[in-house]
């Protein structure tokens, strides 16, 4: 069913036209059938020029026809193949007829390729633009006409509005779904695709097909005649221009003959909070039927109206562990079972108030630095759910420390209080720790004590420690810029420790460098190194070392076998695979995943076998299969590319 073909129809029908599909570039040449003449097809080479591409000719036989037919098909496999109908239509108007003027077949594409009326154009680069001349030429090669195609580029861009659904009803052994477009656009015909409800696995719909247009409006109407009672199924409509090239799917819509049998009851919705994680567990009790299609989760913060859906689990959950934002607040909880069609069936709902008992960890990287009049006191904190930190003072490590700070909310990783007390000032030295505060008012335990001296210059501050980690077979190594709050810093010194040696200086930047990062390219795999890093002031002198950090250079394991096959046989499932040729080679693992599951190991091969029969397996179940490499140090590398078969 095609509704027209809008593309040629924008055109005169002597002029030729550029149109960009999925498989490359349909041109069409003209409405003379070139029995008596041959066209001439050039191509822009993006420098102004032309050069001969190709030479089209009728095709002087049926037999070539049908050929030119064959061949061009496949590229236009979404429009309607020609029928033995179709083609005897066809051939009995070429061999009447000199133009196309009132032709007409389903698939526009291949009738205008099959008589010689077009040239499909498959050496196309995406986003280049290319642009043709088309000459016209008698059987003496005098030239009749010539001119030039508009420019065009790939991918097609169709203009078609997405399909919105109207309206879908089952009468008996009929299911009825209708689509509307608000504008027609290049829509030029459909395709409607269904699958089985819950298997996800879509094919072209056995449907009958019609449209019905008002104004602007179209309607796609489709009546599925193939539907089993009882029986459900999922359906989408993919909008098609006149070359085949797909607009925008619709939605995807259920429907059936169960239409009428509502899900079961939800029993026993309870809610409570786990007192760690920020976690309220939901439970609840309910028979999942065979067509149960999921159940959605509700949370508000209150009870009668507000609520959103926050997660969609399977049918066969009864368990859902909710994260919420904040705690000492009450959350309330509905949940709805989603049947056949559009039924559903609601909980009643329930509450749970979340408070946490854990204390937070203390803060780490604590460190002071003397500034004029007083100490600047910095510290590292990246864990969640905390709102902020109390600073407190001693006069001695184990003196009575005092609470100096109102609370120093969390909005930063790296975090400070300056200390310019009266009472500071007169101290040799002060002893400072932080603790955190979660958003339930629990406290930490204090964080380790650092003294600083206020009004003395003694040295820059202690960067924290470094981050250190593994990008793309590099150790990168990355720290904290206090340049913001030390205006006299010129840089930094890294350090590096090989497993247990001493530190070394890699890197300095006395030159002026500012940068916070270095990449370590010196490394050897299955080595452990440490990182610390030093400020450096522009006096030349440098803070305290750091905390160090470490990492350990991944050991690179062997390549996994290649070309992994699977056959289905009487006692199982084949795997066969490709030699590995790793010199040191050890062993081989194989695995196997089914839908939903992590993977299992399921047998360790010699490093010469080729194959293996899986014997474990069962009829009509899917299952996933991938190898590994396993070398002399008992290091496995990366997993093989993940081959699938259903038994």
């Amino acid at each position: 069913m095609v509704l027209m073909a809008p593309m040629l129809h924008a055109q005169s029908n002597d002029q030729p036209a550029a149109i960009a599909t999925a498989e490359g570039i349909f041109v069409y040449l003209g409405n003379q059938i070139p029995k008596a003449h041959y066209y001439e097809v050039e191509v822009n080479d993006q420098r102004g020029r032309y050069k001969l591409i190709s030479t089209i000719k009728a095709p002087a036989t049926r037999a070539e026809m049908e050929e030119r037919i064959r061949t061009f098909s496949p590229y236009f496999g979404m429009l309607t193949p020609l029928t033995s109908n179709d083609i005897d239509k066809l051939w009995q108007y070429f061999s009447n007829n000199t133009t196309t003027d009132s032709v007409y077949v389903a698939n526009v594409p291949v009738m205008h390729l099959a008589m010689g009326t077009a040239y499909f154009d498959r050496d196309v680069v995406d986003r280049n633009a290319r642009q043709y001349r088309v000459r016209l030429r008698d059987v003496n090669g005098n030239e009749v006409s010539v001119a030039e195609s508009n420019a065009v580029t790939m991918p097609a861009t169709p203009d078609i509005p997405k399909p919105i659904l109207r309206d879908v009803r089952a009468y008996g052994r009929e299911i009825r779904l209708e689509w509307f477009v608000p504008r027609q656009g290049e829509l030029a015909s459909y395709n409607v695709y269904r699958s089985v409800f819950g298997r996800n696995e879509y094919a072209p719909a056995p449907v009958i097909k019609g449209f019905n247009s008002i104004d602007e409006e179209v309607s796609l109407i489709a009546i599925d005649t193939a539907v089993a009672v009882p029986g459900h199924y999922d359906y989408f409509v993919v909008p098609l221009d006149a070359f085949g090239n797909p607009g925008p799917p619709s939605d995807t819509i259920s429907a059936g003959t169960l239409d009428e049998q509502a899900p079961p009851l939800i029993e026993r919705l309870t809610a409570l909070g786990s007192g760690k994680e920020h976690e309220i567990v939901l439970s609840w009790k309910m028979l999942a039927g065979p067509y149960l299609r999921g159940i959605e989760v509700y949370r508000s913060m209150w009870y009668d109206s507000g609520f959103s859906r926050i997660a969609v689990v399977p049918p066969s959950d009864t368990v859902f562990i909710d994260h919420v934002p904040v705690s000492s607040e009450n959350f309330y909880y509905q949940i709805v079972a989603r049947g056949p069609g559009k039924r559903t069936v609601s909980s009643a709902v329930v509450s749970a108030l979340y408070r946490d008992a854990q204390p937070p960890s203390p803060p780490v990287e604590v460190a002071a630095a003397t500034i004029d009049g007083g100490v600047r006191i910095r510290w590292m904190y990246d864990e969640p759910f905390v709102k902020g930190f109390f600073v407190e003072r001693a006069e001695r490590p184990d003196g009575e420390y005092r609470l100096i700070s109102q609370l120093v909310p969390f909005d930063s990783t790296i975090l400070s209080f300056t200390d310019t007390s009266r009472v500071v000032r007169s101290y040799d030295a002060a002893f400072y720790r932080i603790v955190a505060v979660s958003d339930s008012d629990v406290h930490s335990e204090p964080s380790r004590h650092v003294d600083g001296t206020p009004g003395i210059y003694i040295q820059p501050e202690v960067p924290p420690r470094p981050d250190v980690r593994w990008e793309d077979g590099k150790v990168f190594v990355e720290w904290a810029d206090l340049r913001e709050i030390d205006s006299d810093l010129l840089g930094y010194v890294l350090w590096r420790k090989e497993a247990d040696g001493t530190f070394r200086v890699i890197y300095s930047s006395r030159d002026g460098s500012t940068k916070n990062y270095y990449i370590d390219n010196n490394v050897m795999p299955g080595v452990q190194y440490a990182y610390a890093v030093q400020a450096l002031d522009i006096r030349g002198v440098t803070s305290a070392m750091s905390e160090s950090a470490s990492i350990v250079v991944p050991a690179i394991g062997p390549a996994p076998p290649s070309s992994v096959r699977l056959v289905s046989t009487t006692n199982g499932i084949h795997i066969s695979w490709g030699q590995v040729t790793s010199t040191d080679l050890k062993a081989l693992k194989l695995y196997r995943q089914e839908p939903g599951s992590e993977p299992t190991l399921i047998a360790e091969l010699d490093k010469d076998q080729l194959d293996h029969v899986d014997t474990t397996v069962q009829q009509g179940h899917l299952y996933s299969y991938f190898l590994t490499s396993v070398d002399l140090r008992g290091v496995e590398g990366e997993r093989g590319d993940l081959s699938t078969i259903r038994y």
